[in-house]
């Protein structure tokens, strides 16, 4: 919210609020990949089709020594989130 309200209220061309907000969920999803105990990170979902948004973020994690994986086989959209949540509950089981 603080970041929309915020880009709202600039004075910013179109083009630079589109980067700002770019920048920002990627540098919010390197956040909270370092916050978890994991060094793989999967790219995928609908936000994901977005290419400069996958770019930017996946740049950012490999920099910080994430593998990065994006969606090869499945569909990036709504499609593959049963497939992501059957391998979310396979690693907490197998741990």
């Amino acid at each position: 919210q603080p970041l929309i309200e915020a880009l709202l209220a600039s004075h910013d061309s179109p083009t630079n609020k589109a980067a700002i907000f770019h920048n920002s969920l990627a540098e919010s999803i390197l956040h909270i990949a370092a916050a978890e105990a994991t060094h793989q990170v999967l790219l995928t979902g609908g936000c994901f089709q977005n290419a400069l948004l996958t770019e930017k973020t996946a740049a950012r994690l490999r920099h910080a020594g994430f593998t990065v994986f994006t969606h090869q086989k499945l569909p990036p959209n709504d499609g593959a989130i049963a497939a992501g949540q059957l391998l979310a509950s396979a690693s907490r089981s197998a741990h």
